[in-house]
């Protein structure tokens, strides 16, 4: 059906208007909420970590009980209720005049009510859901017209975002328009639920076979390992699963809890994988707090044209977007061609993230140092500029890009996750980020520590803080996660796996 996937692209067109929004949200607690910008930051890290955690919980519903439909839509209302709650609160406050810039008691209420459903709205799109049912509904051979209208509002939307949200000059009206625009995207998307004739159930929870499997290994009652059969050479212990089904059941359900088995020991198998992960959430954190810090500091104007910082995450996103389907495209090459399969190539990605995360720290360092140079060389005026050109932050954020970017590709490669992902790929895929967001809150125990040792690097006002010496911790870091990384390849079952497979 045509007309419904033009309303699910509807979705993913509207949300690329709320994540620009709340991209400046650390601006609106130190301008508005009057937080210092390390408590900003952390709140920040706070929320985007549970979001990434949350995601894992929310794919488990959507493949145990609702389904991908009913799901973007109640969250699609959720995330526009969240915005239209973060709007109210806004009420009175003015992104230009700083001195005004100060939210009102009875306004503030809104904002905790914001909380929990931008929460589940934005942890809904880390799912592959949106992915899944655009790839239901997208004809296999696009007409060339669908295919350049498809990129047109693309680009459209990123542009509005970017330049058109910069140039509203009130916080309430900025987070009300994304909240309208959600709204109707939401509204729209549900009259094509209705009449969505491939309504298939949910197939079921990886979550819940793993939880059975464990449960029944746990509970079983034969007591000589020699006596269970043998799935695999890696946790015998979960083969005792296989003792509790009854006697008389068919091949098939007998097959189905070998496969559940199998996949259980995988799963976990794949968790010290995953925790490699936790280091670059903790570098991939850092560019939507300590960066626009950065950014807020420095001269945005080019002639007599102030450009706006929303420009700064337009080339984020372009950098992710590009590198992210250059690798892929290149891994794709080497797949058809029979070079390299798709875990090797998912871990290849993951190596090649590591080393974008190494680069983008040193380089975010030697920027910082720039700066702070530059600051108590010149100064800055009276509205706290310093006379530093915001585009020397273009490199870290093209690094960040390239971070982001592919190591997305990279779990998706390792995992499988494509046209006919398995409820086993999606969690765990899900799982991944959802470590990544554990190291999104890391970042603020490690500042915490690091704020403690070093009570200079981290204080109210960013331009007598240090945090070139904190990217330089956060570079040292990853090179350890990178060393880790490889020692986990070449010292484990995991390189064997990797290119036995078939």
């Amino acid at each position: 059906m045509r007309s419904f996937f033009w309303k699910i692209q509807g979705l993913t067109w509207t949300d690329i208007l709320a994540v620009y929004s709340m991209w400046l949200m650390i601006t609106f607690l130190v301008r508005v909420w009057q937080l210092n910008y390390k408590t900003a930051a952390a709140c920040l890290n706070i929320f985007w970590g549970v979001v990434n955690i949350f995601a894992v919980y929310m794919q488990h519903i959507v493949d145990s009980f609702m389904g991908n439909h009913w799901m973007a839509f109640l969250s699609t209302l959720l995330y526009a209720s969240g915005l239209g709650f973060l709007s109210i609160s806004a009420l009175g406050t003015c992104m230009n005049d700083e001195e005004s810039c100060q939210v009102k008691t009875r306004y503030k209420f809104s904002f905790f009510l914001a909380v929990p459903q931008l929460l589940v709205g934005t942890a809904f799109h880390r799912l592959y859901s949106v992915k899944e049912l655009k790839t239901e509904e997208e004809d296999p051979r696009p007409s060339k017209l669908v295919g350049f209208l498809k990129i047109l509002a693309l680009i459209l939307f990123h542009l509005v975002g970017a330049l058109a949200l910069s140039n509203i000059p009130q916080w309430a009206l900025q987070f009300g328009v994304a909240a309208m625009c959600m709204l109707v995207a939401a509204l729209i998307f549900r009259t094509g639920i209705s009449s969505y004739q491939r309504r298939n159930a949910p197939a079921g929870s990886f979550l819940t076979a793993m939880r059975k499997v464990i449960v029944a290994a746990l509970t079983s009652t034969e007591p000589n390992h020699n006596q269970v059969p043998r799935y695999g050479h890696r946790l015998r212990c979960l083969d005792k699963a296989i003792t509790n089904l009854p006697n008389n059941v068919d091949e098939g359900q007998r097959n189905r809890m070998i496969q559940d088995i199998l996949e259980t020991k995988n799963a976990i198998c794949r968790i010290p994988f995953c925790m490699a992960f936790f280091m670059l959430g903790i570098v991939s954190s850092v560019g939507d707090t300590y960066f626009i810090e950065q950014a807020y500091t420095m001269d945005t104007m080019v002639g007599h044209y102030k450009v706006p910082h929303l420009v700064l995450y337009l080339w984020y996103r372009l950098s992710k977007s590009l590198l992210g389907k250059f690798y892929y495209k290149i891994m794709q090459k080497l797949k058809e061609n029979n070079w390299v399969t798709s875990k090797y190539a998912g871990c290849v990605g993951i190596a090649c993230s590591m080393m974008f995360a190494i680069q983008c720290c040193f380089v975010a360092a030697g920027v910082e140092m720039a700066r702070l140079d530059r600051y108590h060389k010149s100064g800055s005026d009276d509205e706290g500029i310093i006379p530093m050109s915001m585009f020397w932050l273009l490199p870290q954020y093209f690094l960040l890009g390239g971070l982001d970017g592919i190591l997305d590709e990279g779990i998706d490669l390792f995992f499988n996750i494509g046209h006919s992902s398995t409820s086993f790929s999606r969690i765990m895929g899900v799982f991944s980020k959802g470590v990544i967001g554990l190291g999104s809150i890391g970042n603020v125990l490690l500042t915490f520590l690091l704020g403690i040792v070093h009570t200079s690097w981290f204080v109210e006002d960013i331009n007598m803080s240090r945090l070139d010496k904190y990217f330089f911790v956060l570079a040292g870091l990853s090179i350890s996660n990178l060393i880790y990384y490889t020692i986990l390849y070449y010292f484990t079952s995991l390189r064997s796996e990797v290119r036995e497979e078939s």
